[in-house]
C-alpha cells in the first residue's frame, strides 16, 4: 500500500542513484538533521542499505516477497511487515 501519508519525506531516484553514498550525502544536507542517525531509511535492497549505513543512517531491511536473500554477513535489523 501506499505509506506516505505516515512519512515526513521521501525521496526517488531524482535525488541520486540509492546504491551510491553520494545520494545518501545529499539526503542528510537536504534534510538539515544534527546527525545522520537523525534519518531512518527503510529499504528491500540490501545494497541500498549498505550505501546509507556508510553515511551514518540507521537502516531496516524490508523482508518481502522477491527480496533477494541476504548475506550471511547482514548485520541490518529486518523487518516483515510495519506493524510491529
Amino acid at each position: 500500500g501506499d505509506l506516505r501519508p505516515y512519512l515526513s519525506c521521501f525521496f526517488d531516484t531524482v535525488i541520486g542513484n540509492k546504491k551510491e553514498k553520494a545520494s545518501y550525502l545529499e539526503i542528510i544536507k537536504y534534510l538539515g538533521v544534527d546527525s545522520p542517525k537523525d534519518v531512518l531509511f527503510i529499504t528491500d535492497v540490501y545494497e541500498e542499505a549498505e550505501a546509507a549505513a556508510t553515511v551514518g543512517i540507521d537502516v531496516i531491511l524490508s523482508i518481502r516477497d522477491g527480496t533477494a536473500p541476504l548475506p550471511t554477513s547482514n548485520t541490518f535489523k529486518t523487518v516483515t511487515n510495519f506493524n510491529s
